[in-house]
């Protein structure tokens, strides 16, 4: 995201204007309401930056099921997923994911396990 550029840009999950959150990888940077994560740093194959819209991270074919989670949830998705680890002496990682949202999620996707297979394996 070129911070010149005034495009509004949408989430793909909540519908909010997209401003983010960066994580620990470079580039990548999450939803600051619902936790998606985006390419927001884009390179060319010579390493070059270059400016166009943030990317979602996530397949199309999963981003149903995040549309369901923050539906009936209103929590950080994938919270964490583009982050390495609890930052020393605080209680969330680099994008302000916490051990709650964390664990919210891996339960919640824990119960869906068939549904998302079975997704991932009709792309």
């Amino acid at each position: 995201m070129d911070i010149n550029d005034k495009t509004s840009h949408e989430c793909e999950v909540c519908g909010s204007s997209l401003i983010v959150r960066w994580t620990d990888t470079h580039g990548v940077g999450v939803c600051r309401v619902c936790g998606l994560p985006y390419r927001v740093y884009h390179y060319d194959s010579e390493g070059h930056r270059f400016n166009a819209p943030p990317e979602c991270k996530i397949e199309s074919w999963f981003l149903p099921f995040c549309r369901k989670y923050w539906a009936e949830k209103r929590m950080r998705i994938l919270p964490g997923v583009f982050d390495l680890g609890f930052l020393s002496g605080r209680t969330s990682t680099y994008s302000g994911a916490t051990r709650e949202e964390i664990n919210a999620w891996r339960d919640w996707e824990d119960a869906r396990v068939d549904d998302i297979l079975a997704a991932k394996n009709q792309r």
